[in-house]
């Protein structure tokens, strides 16, 4: 069985890979304090290190991670990120208090 660190909660945002192949925005499928799994059509290698930038809502400026890529396939990938982000924390803190509010 799968043990994970953080919870995974659905979120509707984007991301964007700084380094990446897609001059586009992702969307996340799910995410936690610990990563992201990110629908693309262009998924980096796995052990691929990268900057995240995440588009948060009511946030003008994108919240750049670093982070890098777990496990990728031919239209997903999954990004574990390195360090803390208050502003992460604060986005996935409100997620949780949706999710357990329903």
């Amino acid at each position: 069985m799968e043990q994970r660190r953080h919870r995974r909660l659905p979120a509707s945002i984007r991301i964007f890979t700084r380094s990446g192949p897609s001059p586009f925005p992702d969307p996340v499928k799910d995410i936690s304090l610990g990563g992201a799994h990110v629908l693309t059509g262009a998924p980096l290698a796995p052990g691929t290190e990268a900057v995240f930038a995440l588009h948060l809502p009511h946030h003008d400026v994108p919240l750049e991670v670093k982070g890098h890529v777990v496990w990728s396939n031919g239209s997903a990938m999954g990004v574990q990120f390195h360090g803390d982000e208050p502003r992460l924390t604060d986005f996935v803190d409100r997620l949780e208090r949706d999710a357990t509010a329903v």
